[in-house]
């Protein structure tokens, strides 16, 4: 069907500005208490810190906090999982500056949504948390390849406490809580790697939220929840809408961890 012009702009002005939320797994080991009891909440870790990945730039990994700038056009390059489209120059900035911002976003929205849920939060201090299980998924996803995220997508499991930082658990508290920011990134329009028709401007974040018994250092409930937004016309943001990108992104994280923690 042939559309007027009218019609075309209608349907432009209604698509474009996309956003799409995504929460790829949430799994309770053991069902908390209800109320919940008294909890730890510990540092705030990056992920790329935690598991650092060698031999992939940061933001082909997925693992990644900062702001990616796609250039040169796209290009196609082969490895052992086959051949993939990638942006011929990708550059990672902005890392400290995000750095800061995610992990007091992180540490309030966790606070917050274990308030809601009736516990009483204190300050967990210990040196590092420990390293995650981050494994490949296999297969395809219905949204690879225009997706603003890099392949393979990969699954994130907790590991227990070890002894040492067992003993840097408060002795009041029944359970302990690490945060982990597996990504929090902005972006122009590009290919991420593995992209068959790429993506247009807009952001990623995904929380990684462990409980832990605080005996034991046995897992007893994670989260993990991703949120992005993609604007469908914005191809070269100006640091104005970068800011607005990172802002709605975190607006939806702050809602899905209320809705889902421990739950």
């Amino acid at each position: 069907m042939r559309m007027t012009r009218p019609a075309q702009f209608l349907l432009i002005a209604l698509t474009g500005c996309s956003t799409s939320l995504y929460r790829y797994h949430s799994n309770s080991t053991s069902p908390l208490q209800n109320p919940v009891p008294a909890v730890g909440i510990g540092p705030v870790a990056m992920a790329h810190l935690v598991n650092p990945i060698e031999d992939v730039p940061p933001a082909h990994s997925g693992v990644f906090v900062g702001h990616v700038l796609f250039s040169g056009g796209v290009v196609t390059q082969n490895d052992e999982a086959g051949q993939q489209n990638v942006a011929k120059v990708t550059a990672a900035s902005a890392q400290e500056k995000y750095t800061q911002t995610v992990s007091q976003h992180a540490i309030q929205v966790v606070i917050a949504a274990a308030q809601q849920r009736g516990a009483t939060p204190s300050t967990w201090t210990t040196d590092s948390l420990p390293p995650l299980v981050i494994s490949p998924r296999r297969g395809t996803h219905p949204m690879d390849g225009r997706d603003n995220v890099p392949l393979p997508r990969f699954t994130v499991t907790p590991n227990a406490l070890d002894d040492g930082r067992l003993a840097t658990v408060p002795p009041q508290v029944d359970a302990v809580v690490g945060v982990y920011v597996v990504h929090y990134y902005s972006h122009n329009a590009g290919w991420f790697l593995g992209q068959n028709y790429g993506t247009s401007a807009g952001a990623r974040y995904r929380l990684f939220v462990v409980t832990w018994d605080a005996q034991t250092g046995t897992p007893l409930a994670w989260t993990d929840t991703t949120t992005r937004f993609l604007h469908e016309n914005v191809f070269q943001p100006n640091s104005g809408q970068v800011d607005d990108f990172m802002i709605d992104t975190e607006s939806m994280m702050e809602k899905q961890i209320r809705r889902h923690l421990w739950r």
